[in-house]
């Protein structure tokens, strides 16, 4: 469980996993100030309780806030870029829990990751349909409100050369010939929506752990649906 924000010296702790996220009263639901801002942060105010998807999308706002150039994957993104953006996450956020304070940061990494993602491909997708053409050199003119123009242009030359072209065709074949390494019993549900759901089911918050096993175990056993699976539940206990 997640509750109002704390001061900044306090929020360097190294924190991970949550089930339902509190927010300070004091703009947690709003996009942290510009980078030169940041180090002032320091949040006291009583905790207001937050759902878990306004925790996740108070992430993908400060990515678009802080957007640093052009990157078309989360892992080009700096490792001062992305302590940044945890730490703006960490001054409106903190878990009442110990057990979901050691997973944060690697819960928050992957939910970064996977917004990222989810954000270009949600952008290329709308480029897509409204100009009606699969060639990425014609989506000049459909950046993003939040992206500048430049950054969005010199991607779309990035999507549109060979190599990348390539590269996505592969990736697409490898995950149906090879469907394991995607494999969970989630379907199309969030993970915030999961979190919910479990906890009416055991009458308390679930910890990341839970929701993990729930949607990565088979129904009914104890085992992962992948070694892969497996690995990552080891890895985060």
């Amino acid at each position: 469980m997640v509750c109002g924000a704390r001061s900044g010296s306090s929020s360097r702790r190294s924190l991970r996993g949550r089930v339902l996220f509190q927010a300070s009263t004091s703009g947690s639901s709003s996009v942290p100030p510009p980078v030169a801002a940041a180090a002032s942060l320091a949040f006291v105010s009583p905790p207001v309780a937050t759902e878990p998807a306004q925790a996740s999308q108070f992430i993908t706002r400060t990515i678009q806030a802080q957007f640093p150039g052009l990157i078309h994957r989360f892992n080009d993104f700096s490792m001062e870029v992305q302590e940044l953006l945890y730490q703006m996450f960490m001054s409106n956020h903190r878990f009442t829990r110990h057990s979901d304070e050691v997973r944060s940061r690697l819960v928050w990494t992957m939910t970064a990751r996977s917004n990222f993602k989810h954000l270009l491909y949600n952008a290329r997708k709308n480029a897509h349909k409204v100009s009606q053409s699969a060639d990425p050199t014609l989506w000049r003119e459909r950046a993003p409100t939040w992206m500048r123009r430049d950054y969005w242009e010199s991607l779309c030359n990035i999507w549109a050369a060979e190599r990348w072209q390539q590269t996505f065709t592969t990736m697409k074949v490898n995950r149906v010939a090879n469907p394991e390494a995607n494999m969970h019993t989630s379907g199309s549900v969030s993970f915030a929506t999961h979190q919910s759901r479990l906890e009416k089911e055991l009458k308390r918050p679930p910890t990341f752990q839970d929701v993990f096993d729930k949607t990565h175990k088979k129904m009914g056993t104890d085992q992962y649906l992948s070694d892969r699976a497996r690995e990552v539940a080891e890895r985060v206990v």
